[in-house]
């Protein structure tokens, strides 16, 4: 049985910050989260949608780190997924989507057994029906980062934040439900992140995590609030730093681990990453990450 499997679009990002020219990286979750957790020597299968203009060279990188691309998807009806993010001098970063792919099918989804299935969507790729054929596998560990039903576009491809109809009566479906503190408040128009997680835990999911940037995590755990600070760093962007936090929580989890610890081990892994740790050396640091982790573990509070 392998270790991760994550459901979601590869993307291409078009990146602006302040101090640099606009650059095209490699973006989305099976990035992201797909070479941090094969920095832990996971094996990690890709279940996505690309389209004809995703360059080979790009494809070769998932291969060149050892990651399984066979469920990836080529299409010739459509573009790959695309976002321009664009971070200002102060304030918060602008996601303009210049190019969607085709939704991910159920029959599309691989038929062997996952120890954990990551869903995390960017634009609109997994139906109803794709949800429901990953939510039926109950011998996996179900994690979901609902990113991508907590926005929609305007006509010119600028994001807002809106939660999908139904997505709400879909968390408890997933063991671990991580989302931003400002998605957690899109999805149960709630005027504070404390009160969307114990909306939460009322809708029945068990471990609610909500990311905080520089303030730190929020976690809902069996109807308890832990407030976990981060660690201390200076970061130029923190696109993808959502996505690498799972790639370092779930190691731990599939060990069976304590999760106050795995959460503990995800915010120090994630510091690493926004120093300029490339993904794929962040599991290997692990010195280093059990050493900021031990300090953050020891500043939790419950709440």
């Amino acid at each position: 049985m392998k270790d991760l499997l994550i459901v979601s679009h590869i993307s291409l990002d078009y990146i602006t910050t302040p101090a640099s020219h606009q650059m095209r990286v490699l973006g989305g979750p099976p990035y992201y989260t797909g070479f941090t957790a094969r920095s832990f020597n996971l094996e990690v299968s890709i279940a996505s949608k690309i389209g004809k203009d995703f360059p080979e060279e790009y494809m070769q990188e998932f291969k060149r780190a050892g990651l399984d691309v066979k469920y990836v998807k080529k299409t010739l009806l459509a573009g790959t997924t695309s976002y321009w993010i664009i971070y200002p001098e102060k304030g918060e970063r602008s996601l303009i989507v210049t190019g969607t792919c085709l939704p991910i099918k159920p029959e599309e989804l691989p038929e062997e057994q996952f120890k954990c299935i990551h869903v995390s969507p960017i634009c609109s790729e997994l139906p109803k029906a794709t949800m429901d054929a990953i939510t039926s596998r109950r011998g996996s560990l179900l994690i979901l980062d609902p990113q991508g039903f907590t926005r929609s576009f305007s006509y010119d491809g600028i994001a807002y934040s809106m939660a999908w109809g139904g997505i709400v009566e879909e968390l408890s479906k997933f063991h671990v439900v991580k989302a931003s503190e400002a998605e957690w408040l899109t999805l149960f128009s709630c005027s504070s992140v404390r009160e969307a997680l114990e909306a939460s835990w009322r809708k029945g999911v068990s471990c609610a995590i909500a990311t905080r940037g520089s303030r730190g995590v929020y976690a809902m755990i069996e109807g308890s609030l832990y407030d976990i600070p981060a660690f201390p760093v200076e970061a130029q962007h923190t696109t993808g730093a959502g996505d690498v936090f799972v790639g370092c929580l779930v190691p731990s989890l599939i060990k069976g681990e304590d999760v106050l610890w795995a959460i503990s081990l995800a915010c120090a892994g994630t510091s690493l990453f926004l120093e300029g740790i490339p993904l794929l050396q962040i599991g290997q640091m692990e010195n280093s990450m059990e050493e900021r982790a031990r300090k953050i573990h020891n500043s939790i509070k419950r709440l």
